[in-house]
């Protein structure tokens, strides 16, 4: 059996390979990597070796419980990933709106009652059980009630108990619901106060150690509050939400990241933490973090052509054994490799026989250009 490695420029000796496969396959698909078509060779394969979990900038979660577990409160936690920074109590943001979802139909269900208004006027409301919602010629219908919602006037859900939304199956209770219409869909923000948002974040287990969740909490918070001011603050961002309830941004479950017994050593965390961020002279900081960075942090100008002085390229004595992504091997056929570039006519080279990086490795031998 033949085995193709990833050819990589050779790291110093400190750096750890961090790369995912996708990433990988596209910077074949765009002229990173020098691809010589070969023929077919039985059971070839590609064997890609990598460290850690996500973008690696900023915090590691899987370091941020090392560390606690190692006797790091969260400030140190947050001041060792954070350089050039302090963590303090600031001024409340205030609201914040987070996009949940866009759908052509949207079940909504509570055991309490649920009323739908816009501009002050009652549209419709149920005592209990569930309503649907539809885009429908232009606006949405409100079980039997029709309306208008547009950015300027948009429709308010108001719910003293949680409820259920359909299109992503978790529970809210906290602030109100605001639905528009876009693109022909029902879109779905809800509208509630930064602290209440930082409870239902669900980016760390909630059985981890309570400096680390505190740590969690204050980076969530912080990150929030910065990207929410860069967006209002910029004429480019013309969204009716402030902020992505996917990973795009933060893993944003409502109530579900609330109810249960474990939840409330997250909720603990966030209580002790209310009101305190990450900040510099500008203010909060853009408090990027990921799964794990598998034991050399990267820069944010890197990873996302974002230079600021609070990311940096280094190792990362925390983050280096704990979790399942620390190091990892990934292997493939040369036939699915062929086959998955060969799906797309920009990426078509044939049969796949070599794979080699010819540069853009980031300080940490992470490749993402």
């Amino acid at each position: 059996m033949q085995k193709y490695h990833l050819n990589t420029p050779t790291p110093t000796p400190r750096t750890r390979l961090i790369i995912a496969v996708l990433t990988a396959i596209s910077l074949l698909a765009g002229g990173g990597l020098a691809a010589a078509p070969a023929e077919a060779q039985g059971a070839s394969q590609f064997v890609f070796q990598g460290a850690g979990w996500g973008h690696g900038v900023g915090m590691s979660q899987n370091g941020a419980r090392n560390a606690a577990n190692a006797g790091i409160d969260h400030v140190g936690i947050l001041n060792f990933y954070y350089p050039n920074t302090i963590v303090t109590p600031i001024a409340s943001l205030g609201d914040i709106r987070v996009h949940v979802g866009d759908a052509s139909r949207v079940e909504m269900s509570s055991d309490g009652v649920i009323v739908f208004e816009r501009g002050g006027v009652a549209i419709n409301s149920i005592p209990s059980g569930s309503i649907t919602v539809a885009a429908h010629d232009g606006g949405i219908q409100v079980g039997n009630a029709w309306t208008t919602a547009s950015t300027s006037d948009p429709l308010f859900v108001s719910f003293p108990q949680p409820m259920k939304i359909s299109n992503n199956g978790h529970r809210y209770l906290w602030g109100k619901i605001q639905l528009t219409v876009k693109n022909g869909k029902v879109r779905v923000v809800e509208v509630l106060p930064l602290e209440q948002y930082v409870q239902g974040i669900a980016e760390m287990p909630a059985a981890w150690p309570h400096e680390a969740l505190m740590a969690q909490a204050i980076a969530a918070r912080t990150y929030a509050h910065e990207i929410t001011l860069h967006r209002r603050n910029s004429t480019g961002w013309t969204r009716e939400y402030d902020i992505s309830g996917s990973t795009t941004d933060q893993n944003y479950i409502g109530y579900d990241a609330q109810d249960s017994a474990w939840d409330q050593k997250w909720l603990a965390a966030v209580e002790a933490t209310a009101g305190v961020e990450i900040i510099d002279s500008n203010g909060p900081v853009r408090a990027y973090y990921s799964a794990s960075n598998g034991g050399y942090t990267e820069t944010a100008e890197y990873v996302f052509n974002n230079d600021v002085a609070h990311t940096v390229s280094g190792p990362d004595p925390y983050d280096e054994g704990g979790h399942d992504w620390t190091t990892w091997t990934r292997t493939y056929t040369q036939e699915s490799m062929s086959r998955w570039l060969n799906a797309h006519a920009d990426t078509s080279v044939g049969t796949l026989g070599t794979i080699n990086v010819l540069g853009g490795a980031g300080a940490s031998a992470r490749l993402d250009k």
